[in-house]
C-alpha cells in the first residue's frame, strides 16, 4: 500500500491533511522525500510500526516542509542519536507539534529550536534519564508556548531532577508567559532503592504554592511497586474534573490535592489496570468516554462486570483502547 503512495503524491496538489497510520519504518523515508512536493500541506501524522534508522533525518525534512502548521510523529529509534543541530538559519511553520516517541532532554531541545512559531507542545514519552543529557540541561521553550503537556519516566537515582516547583515556575514566568494550560505528569522507577518519602513530599509539596493555585493547576501523587519495582507518579488533574484517572492504591497518600468525586460531575475516564476498579465501585453515574490505558492488562474473566460496577457500560459514546496487552479476541 505504501509503494502505490509515491506515484500519486506528486498529483495531490491541493492536500492539506496526511495521516499516515502504522507505517513500516522503510517507507517513512520515501514518504518524507516526496511531501515537498504537496504546497498545501499543513497537517501530518506520521504513525510507524516498528523502529527507524535514521530519525533525525526525517525530523529535519519535516521541519522544511513551508506550510505545515500540525504535526504528530511516533517514530522510535532503538538507541538514542546525536541529537539534531541547533538552528541558526532554517525554521518550520510548525504551529503544534506532537512526539509520542521516546525524546531525550537534548534531542527535544535541539527539535524546538527548529520551532519559533510552536504554541502547543505535546511530549508524549520526555526521558529523563540522567546519562540522556547534558549536566546543565534543561527544558528550552518559547514566548508563544500556550499549551503544554509532557509525559516525563525516569528510571534511576534523580528522580526529583524535575520535580522542582521554584525551577518550573522560573521557566514558565520568563520564558512562558502566554501559556494557559500546563498538562505534566512525572513516573519514577527503582529497581534498586526506596522511594525517599519525606524527601518526595517536600518537593512535591512546593506545587501547593499561589504561583501553581492562581493559575488552576493542581496535581496528584501516587506510591507504589510495579513489577518488582518501586514507583512513584505525580500528575496533574483538572480542577474541574471532567475527567479522572484510575491508578491501584498501592500506598495511602501522604498528601494530595485530590477533589472530592462527587463534587464535579465527570463524563472522561480513564483506567490504568484492573486492580484500580475495584476501588471505586458505583463512583462514576455520568460517564460516557472510556479510556483503557496502556498497562491495563486483563486477568480474569470479571472485567465486564467490575466495569459494570464503576461506570454505566450502557451509556458509553466514546471506547479508546490504549493498551499494550489486551488481544482483539477478549472484545
Amino acid at each position: 500500500m505504501s509503494l502505490l503512495l509515491f506515484p500519486i503524491i506528486a498529483n495531490l496538489t491541493q492536500l492539506t491533511t496526511l495521516i499516515i497510520n502504522n507505517i513500516e519504518s522503510n517507507y517513512i523515508e520515501h514518504i518524507v522525500n516526496h511531501l515537498s512536493s504537496l504546497p498545501l500541506l499543513s497537517s501530518l501524522i506520521i504513525i510507524s510500526i516498528d523502529n527507524i534508522k535514521n530519525q533525525n533525518d526525517i525530523y529535519y525534512k519535516i521541519f522544511r516542509l513551508p506550510t505545515l502548521k500540525y504535526c504528530q510523529l511516533l517514530i522510535e529509534t532503538l538507541r538514542y542519536l546525536k541529537p539534531l543541530s541547533i538552528a541558526k538559519n532554517e525554521f518550520s511553520s510548525i504551529e503544534h507539534l506532537v512526539i509520542n516517541n521516546k525524546a531525550s532532554i537534548n534531542q527535544l531541545n535541539s527539535l524546538l529550536s527548529y520551532v519559533p512559531q510552536l504554541r502547543r507542545l505535546s511530549i508524549g514519552y520526555l526521558d529523563g534519564y540522567r546519562y540522556n543529557r547534558t549536566h546543565k540541561s534543561s527544558i528550552v521553550l518559547n514566548y508563544q508556548i500556550q499549551v503544554l503537556r509532557i509525559n516525563m519516566s525516569i528510571v534511576g537515582f534523580y528522580y526529583l531532577d524535575y520535580l522542582n516547583a521554584d525551577q518550573w515556575e522560573r521557566l514558565i514566568s520568563t520564558y512562558m508567559p502566554n501559556i494557559r494550560t500546563f498538562v505534566f505528569k512525572h513516573k519514577f522507577r527503582s529497581y534498586y532503592q526506596n522511594i525517599d518519602r519525606i524527601a518526595y513530599k517536600t518537593q512535591i509539596s512546593k506545587f501547593n504554592s499561589l504561583f501553581w493555585m492562581k493559575r488552576q493547576w493542581f496535581f496528584e501523587h501516587q506510591y507504589g511497586r510495579q513489577k518488582r519495582s518501586n514507583v512513584a507518579i505525580f500528575y496533574s488533574i483538572n480542577p474541574y474534573k471532567k475527567y479522572y484517572m484510575l491508578y491501584e492504591k498501592l500506598e495511602k497518600k501522604i498528601w494530595s490535592y485530590h477533589f472530592e468525586i462527587t463534587e464535579h460531575p465527570i463524563h472522561d475516564i480513564f483506567i490504568h489496570n484492573t486492580k484500580a476498579m475495584t476501588q471505586f465501585v458505583g463512583n462514576f453515574p455520568n460517564i460516557t468516554e472510556l479510556t483503557l490505558s496502556k498497562s491495563f492488562d486483563v486477568l480474569r474473566d470479571s472485567m465486564i462486570t467490575n466495569l459494570n460496577r464503576i461506570i454505566p457500560l450502557k451509556q458509553l459514546t466514546k471506547l479508546t483502547l490504549d493498551c499494550l496487552r489486551f488481544s482483539f479476541e477478549q472484545l
